[in-house]
């Protein structure tokens, strides 16, 4: 009888559980995505600002096309030579991109 109540009480929680994780807090101006660790994130549909923190993030930013949306870059990316052979997407970048604010070491 005790290990009657609690697996219903197991199942009972679960059910909570799952429940929670459907209810997504989503409108128009938002898009929910999964990220790596399987959470769930609510971003602005249209994002106009970008901060690439991490080895290779500025790569990925820079052959998506959106380097003109970068605001922060790490002090690393400041101090690496501008050097196409070594970084293949330093071709792009301008001047202007190493003025703009460190936001952290690299």
């Amino acid at each position: 009888m005790k290990n009657r109540h609690v697996r219903l009480m197991v199942l009972a929680v679960s059910l909570v559980f799952v429940l929670a994780g459907c209810a997504r807090k989503q409108n128009e101006n938002t898009r929910i995505i999964t990220d790596l660790a399987g959470r769930d994130v609510a971003l602005p549909k249209n994002v106009n600002k970008v901060i690439a923190v991490g080895p290779g993030a500025l790569r990925f930013v820079a052959y998506l096309g959106a380097i003109d949306r970068i605001v922060g870059i790490e002090d690393m990316e400041k101090r690496m030579v501008k050097n196409r052979y070594f970084r293949p997407y330093a071709a792009i970048l301008d001047d202007d991109f190493f003025n703009l604010p460190v936001v952290g070491p690299g």
